[in-house]
């Protein structure tokens, strides 16, 4: 799993004495630092030595801004890779826009400069970024591209994983602008895409890429939240603890946040369970877990009020039995608790579907997905079965819809199987941002995620799928109907074995037919053509 990482770059500024406070004030703070995120400064040659002494027993690492080439030799002024590392150093920063631009660094300096320092040990923050002028003529691209290809393509895939790329707009840099989040998630998507095309998306999917360019309280978090935006490499908020620390804070993923619990009992379990998913979805809550009596269902303490579920169908119906008890639930890193219990999940051998902390297997379809409470990462017996419904397909050239998406993963997997271009849906924002993320970490640019139901469906699809529940199916299958293409396909799943008569049936008068299902645990994945 790459590191979430926020570098302070304090460039030509701060003397002895002044950084001596800058750290006390810094290691006051430390204490507040989350432990997923790694913290580095930068401070001048002259402060280093005094800086990993005061720094010895705080999580904080120190680096230098940049190194020579040279092992050693006649080079006066310099300063060697050994003698960094030799003051207890872990980090030099390569490559950056003012080296580059002041001192005539090249690429090809740049990347003797990187062998040299790996092979001293010290881990490297590679800097690319393109100038205003390459940006007006769009070559962008081009440039960064030029500048990681020349500068670090001669490096193993062990190697890589070494290295951390800092991307600064050479024209956001000191400047108070800053790349939008958009541009900024664009840059660092791009160079993600250029590292698995030399190597493979496992590897480029290890690699930390840090945002440099003007980075500040008030922008971080946004910045942060961006799929390949890992961290920042910061220069002028680095200089003050307080804001730096606000934007260490900004990039950690473990914002703790209290959880409303509901215990419902139920009777009987199918079909309320289904219902009360499909209801308390559409009231916030986002998290749900299946018990032998019933339902346990989460949604933050922010959001919960006793009287929206005054109105659900569940209580209204005087052949179900339902009832509920609410509790206050202790903390919880929803992240932390996905590494632990997420699991990789492969289908007949061809789909792996993994966390990025899990190791990469030779398999011809690997997806790589962060969870988060999503719906829909294979666990579930419905998205495992509609997995196995696409791989069973062709989907060379169509266009394809994802309703109810979840995670993505069956869009991702179509559009790796061929599909010209892919829409989801989800009316979850979880599902819909989760969705966005993980298209983006899998390099599938033909994907469009929208955020509603199936009101916004207005294009006609070759193949549809749905996996959702049995009463929405029933409510919006007249929809996909109208938007399936003639000889086109639509796979339902969401529902019990018991159900798939009444689905049939409804398929039916739609002028849909039947052709086959999968069944796992009891649920049901149906084939329908029209």
């Amino acid at each position: 799993m790459r590191k979430k990482i926020v570098a302070g770059n304090w460039k030509m500024n701060v003397n002895l004495q002044q950084t001596q406070q800058l750290l006390t004030d810094l290691i006051e703070e430390a204490n507040t630092y989350p432990s997923d995120v790694k913290v580095i400064v930068a401070p001048s040659f002259t402060n280093l030595q005094a800086a990993v002494q005061q720094l010895e027993n705080v999580n904080i690492d120190v680096a230098a801004q940049h190194m020579s080439e040279h092992e050693k030799g006649a080079y006066t002024g310099e300063v060697s890779a050994d003698m960094l590392k030799s003051i207890g150093l872990t980090h030099v920063i390569l490559g950056h826009s003012e080296r580059r631009q002041y001192f005539g660094e090249t690429n090809a300096k740049l990347a003797q400069k990187v062998s040299i320092a790996l092979a001293n040990k010290l881990t490297v923050i590679f800097c690319v970024g393109e100038e205003l002028e390459n940006r007006k003529n769009n070559t962008h691209f081009d440039v960064v591209t030029q500048q990681i290809s020349e500068g670090l393509f001669h490096l193993s895939p062990v190697e890589l994983n070494k290295i951390i790329i800092a991307y600064e707009p050479v024209w956001a840099i000191g400047t108070g602008e800053t790349a939008s989040p958009e541009q900024a998630q664009e840059m660092h998507a791009h160079i993600r895409n250029v590292i698995a095309e030399r190597y493979t998306i496992g590897v480029a999917d290890s690699v930390s890429i840090l945002y440099g360019g003007s980075v500040k309280p008030s922008n971080a978090d946004e910045l942060f939240t961006k799929p390949d935006v890992d961290g920042g490499l910061i220069g002028g908020a680095a200089l003050k603890a307080d804001d730096f620390s606000a934007i260490v804070n900004a990039r950690s993923d473990q914002k703790l946040q209290q959880y409303i619990g509901l215990t419902f009992t139920v009777a009987p379990i199918n079909p309320v369970n289904e219902i009360l998913i499909a209801e308390l979805s559409e009231l916030g809550f986002d998290t749900f877990v299946e018990t032998e009596t019933g339902l346990e269902a989460y949604i933050l303490e922010e959001n919960f009020d006793h009287t929206i579920l005054d109105d659900l169908y569940v209580f209204e119906n005087p052949d179900f039995d339902v009832s509920y008890t609410v509790e206050q639930i202790a903390q919880v890193n929803w992240n932390e608790e996905w590494e632990k219990n997420f699991n990789p999940i492969k289908v007949d051998d061809q789909c792996l579907i993994r966390a990025p902390f899990h190791p990469a297997e030779e398999v011809p379809y690997e997806i790589i997905i962060e969870p988060k409470m999503s719906f829909g990462t294979g666990h579930h017996a419905t998205t495992y079965m509609m997995l196995k419904h696409i791989l069973a397909e062709k989907w060379e050239g169509k266009k394809v819809l994802d309703m109810g998406c979840g995670t993505g993963v069956l869009a991702i997997l179509a559009y790796k199987k061929g599909a010209a271009a892919v829409d989801a849906i989800d009316i979850d924002n979880w599902c819909y941002v989760n969705t966005l993320e993980n298209i983006a970490r899998n390099r599938c640019p033909a994907i469009s995620v929208k955020e509603g139901d199936a009101s916004l469906i207005n294009a006609t699809y070759d193949v549809i799928i749905a996996n959702i529940n049995r009463n929405i199916l029933l409510q919006d299958m007249p929809i996909y109907a109208t938007h399936l293409a003639e000889n086109g396909s639509l796979f339902l799943s969401g529902f019990y074995e018991e159900d798939l008569p009444v689905i049939k049936e409804k398929a039916a008068s739609l002028g849909l037919t039947y052709q086959t299902h999968l069944e796992k645990d009891k649920w049901i994945g149906a084939k329908f053509t029209k």
